[in-house]
């Protein structure tokens, strides 16, 4: 696995290739990443995606944002991304990136590449209809990749069909009347932390569909106490996932509070790693 370097607050760090940031920086020991807006308190990373409430970062280099969940900035070298310190600040320089949309009308969205589904992709796929993958995550997979295991290669094979055309990096936003399906594909930011003047770094997907199969899965929800903002109060899940599958040996040892399997599967993970 290729070794990239990055720049987080001022100082470079080593991370690998395909990292977000947060696995990165927690792997390099720090887990302290910014302050709350507006009480000043220290605040780590709690989740592994789109669900990270704490840990923000703002991009510097290339076309530059703000205010990104650093579990979903991916590190590639020469990134430069900075702590959200207070209520933030919005970039002062031109954004020269690329950005389009395109229109299509499909047989079937599925919103979601995890197990259920590309099962459900290659149902209609094999029934002859043309079907839309999209996916948050950076590979197909869904739970399995957190968990580090392989995905079937059944289910991996309906991707390479003609008639199906898988979207990674793809959040959708919305879901509305006669099908209509709103979705933003990340295509640039994995690739490089110059700007790309060659393909638009984002692209709006407007679909027009027959049928919306929602595969998203679930996220854990944080437990209500006292202090469960502060460094080190991790999603079980999250935990267990970047030590396990990421290496992260940052943390020594573990408390989870659980109300169902799942909390024990990670005590399981954690134990083994």
């Amino acid at each position: 696995m290729s070794t990239v370097t990055f720049t987080f607050d001022g100082k470079k760090y080593e991370g690998r290739e395909g990292d977000t940031l947060a696995a990165a920086l927690l792997r390099n020991g720090v887990v302290h990443f910014t302050n709350s807006a507006y009480r000043d308190r220290p605040r780590g990373v709690i989740g592994l995606g789109h669900e990270e409430a704490n840990a923000m970062a703002y991009v510097d280099s290339g076309a530059g944002e703000p205010m990104l969940a650093s579990t979903v900035i991916p590190v590639v070298e020469g990134l430069v991304a900075r702590s959200q310190q207070g209520v933030g600040d919005l970039p002062d320089t031109r954004d020269v990136s690329r950005y389009d949309k395109k229109w299509r009308h499909v047989d079937v969205v599925v919103v979601g590449a995890g197990l259920a589904g590309l099962k459900a992709a290659a149902e209609h796929a094999k029934a002859g209809k043309d079907v839309v993958i999209a996916d948050e995550q950076d590979r197909p997979g869904g739970y399995l990749v957190h968990l580090g295991q392989e995905v079937p290669a059944d289910l991996l094979a309906v991707l390479d069909l003609p008639n199906v055309t898988y979207l990674p990096r793809t959040i959708v936003n919305g879901l509305y009347d006669q099908g209509y399906t709103v979705a933003n594909e990340r295509r640039t930011d994995h690739e490089s932390s110059k700007v790309s003047t060659d393909k638009a770094r984002i692209r709006t997907w407007h679909f027009r569909a027959q049928e919306t199969v929602l595969a998203t899965g679930a996220y854990q929800r944080h437990l209500v106490f006292c202090n469960n903002d502060l460094p080190g109060i991790m999603l079980s899940h999250a935990a267990a996932t970047y030590v396990a599958r990421d290496e992260v040996k940052t943390f020594k040892t573990a408390v989870i509070v659980t109300v169902d399997n799942q909390g024990y599967r990670d005590a399981v993970r954690l134990h083994n790693a």
